[in-house]
């Protein structure tokens, strides 16, 4: 093994006695990826970064595995890591990935694409890490391109304004999650619009609007209330031919997403009308307008991919004891490098024994699934405090690594290894 316990307790010594060898850090940060204790590894790290504090791959190496202790979410120190990470190399690969998954989960799409992009160039694009972030890409795209189709339908858009702050006897942490909503006075409890913000930002003004819902066509201006849908039902039972009730009908299919069912309802009214009268001729607006998007998803559908997927079977040993509650994490991780797992899935102790099958869905990172390694090694551990992260006391089982493209048949990892 390339980190071999006498290595690293020899390491672990020197470092006391030089603190000031980055080497000694970088080689302590990178056997604990190794082990799989990202949490190690991100202190590593930290301490490298006291001696070296500029350093560009120290502080790429710090992000990741920051973003990943804090369980994949941009809390307040991770997203300062990765602008400290960016500001001193803006071309890091790692960097760029981070700052376009982070710009696309706050709706950013036009700088997720700006930073994806920058972070594929100079690679092959026959690569599985080029494509990845080409379907990052295509992904963000798609979404603003309907955003832009949308904002250019002229429209009323409701919105109201709100002023929300933390009572004063109330203790929180600063990154704690604040949910605000709108919802329907009766009926539905889906929210009509919603945020989401951070406790270090009240007291604060917020104002909903259309461009917060959570559902298309179900916004705060929506017109399809229940007792606007109910009438419309009503109508369409005592008249199924009716013009105006089926453009209505095709309207409300056409909000909710269901374009094939629109189209229909759309093509029954305007039967037997004048093709040159307006009203036809809005109708094949319509129609046209609902085929292309379709048609726009049904060619996405239709894309030949190549998905990388590796089946495990996981098991407890009888000898442990565990609640049925209890959380088991497994993974796949390279066998050198990142320590960013490729796939991880999140199961349950009651579920054990059970076959897995890690593919390139289970990606906790756009560009970064199993189809961007070729040899990997696969972890299995019952989590005793419930985190992701590795803690003492945990029960693991690593397999060897192994190459992906040639494994036949599933791996068999039994935990039975108690962590120190």
């Amino acid at each position: 093994a390339l980190w071999t316990t006498d290595l690293i307790e020899a390491v672990e010594d020197r470092v006391q006695d030089r603190p000031d060898n980055v080497y000694y850090w970088v080689i302590l940060a990178q056997s604990s990826i190794a082990k799989g204790d990202i949490l190690a590894a991100s202190n590593y790290f930290a301490s490298a970064l006291k001696v070296e504090p500029l350093d560009t791959f120290l502080l790429a190496q710090y992000a990741e595995t920051l973003f990943i202790v804090d369980k994949s979410q941009f809390t307040e120190r991770v997203a300062t890591a990765i602008d400290r990470a960016f500001t001193a190399d803006s071309s890091n690969e790692t960097v760029l990935g981070l700052k376009g998954i982070q710009a696309f989960e706050e709706r950013q799409f036009d700088l997720a694409v700006t930073y994806w992009e920058a972070a594929r160039r100079g690679m092959d694009p026959a690569g599985a890490t080029w494509q990845a972030l080409q379907s990052g890409i295509d992904r963000a795209n798609d979404i603003r391109g309907m955003q832009e189709e949308s904002e250019s339908q002229p429209s009323i858009m409701a919105q109201v304004q709100l002023d929300v702050s933390l009572s004063p006897t109330i203790a929180f942490s600063s990154d704690q999650l604040v949910f605000v909503a709108a919802v329907r006075e009766t009926g539905s409890p889906m929210p009509l619009a919603a945020r989401k913000l951070r406790a270090a930002e009240m007291p604060m003004t917020v104002v909903l609007s259309d461009k917060d819902a959570l559902m298309a066509g179900q916004g705060l201006s929506s017109q399809f209330t229940e007792r606007v849908a109910t009438a419309i039902d009503r109508a369409f039972t005592a008249d199924s031919s009716n013009e105006t009730v089926l453009g209505l009908k095709g309207i409300q299919a056409f909000e909710e997403r269901q374009f094939d069912l629109a189209v229909t309802y759309w093509e029954a009214a305007r039967r037997g009308m004048d093709p040159a009268g307006a009203t036809w001729q809005a109708l094949q607006s319509g129609i046209d307008r609902a085929n292309d998007i379709r048609g726009m998803q049904e060619e996405s559908e239709s894309q030949p991919s190549i998905m990388a997927q590796v089946q495990l079977d996981v098991s407890l040993s009888p000898t442990i004891a565990f609640s049925s509650d209890q959380l088991v994490f497994v993974a796949a991780v390279r066998e050198t490098g990142s320590p960013m797992p490729l796939a991880a899935r999140k199961l349950r102790a009651a579920e054990m024994p059970m076959t897995v099958v890690l593919s390139d869905k289970d990606a906790l990172m756009a560009g970064q699934g199993l189809s961007s390694a070729s040899r990997i090694r696969l972890i299995a551990r019952l989590s005793v405090s419930g985190s992701a992260t590795p803690q003492s006391g945990d029960w693991e089982a690593v397999s060897e690594a192994f190459d992906l493209s040639s494994q036949a048949g599933a791996i068999k990892l039994n935990i039975s290894r108690q962590r120190p």
